[in-house]
C-alpha cells in the first residue's frame, strides 16, 4: 500500500469482506484483504482501527429544507392546526420572530447531516 494520508484497518464491505482502505487526496488509492501485513515502506499521516464496522458510501440527504430548518431553537410547540395551509402561514410568521439567521440555522444543520454520515 503506498503512502496514505489516512489508512483505515479492518473495515467490513457489504459483501462481508474484510478490507485495509488507503486514502489520499480525499480519494480511495488502495483496498486490501485486512489480514494482508502492509508492505515494508508503506506508511499514513493517520490510522482508524474500523473493528469490523460496515463501510458505506456517504448517505443522500433527498428532502431537507436548510431554508426552513429550525435544527438547534429551543423546542417550538406547533400553535396552529395541521392544514397545510395553517402550517405554512404558522411558519411564515415564526420566522418572522426568530432571532437566528437562516444561514446560521442551515449551518447547524449541515453539521449535524455531516456527523451522521449525510455527504450528498
Amino acid at each position: 500500500m503506498p503512502h496514505a494520508d489516512l489508512l483505515i484497518t479492518r473495515a467490513r464491505l457489504a459483501d462481508g469482506a474484510m478490507v485495509n482502505i488507503a486514502v489520499a487526496g480525499g480519494k480511495i488509492t488502495a483496498i486490501t484483504p485486512a489480514g494482508d501485513a502492509p508492505p515494508s515502506g508503506s506508511q499514513a499521516a493517520s490510522s482508524f482501527d474500523a473493528g469490523g464496522d460496515l463501510l458505506l458510501p456517504g448517505f443522500v440527504e433527498g428532502h431537507c429544507h436548510l431554508d426552513k430548518t429550525w435544527f438547534g431553537l429551543p423546542w417550538m410547540e406547533n400553535e396552529t392546526g395541521l392544514g397545510i395551509a395553517e402550517r405554512a402561514t404558522y411558519e411564515r410568521e415564526v420566522e418572522a420572530r426568530i432571532a437566528y439567521p437562516t444561514a446560521l440555522r442551515a449551518g447547524r444543520l449541515i453539521e449535524q447531516m455531516v456527523a451522521c454520515g449525510s455527504t450528498r
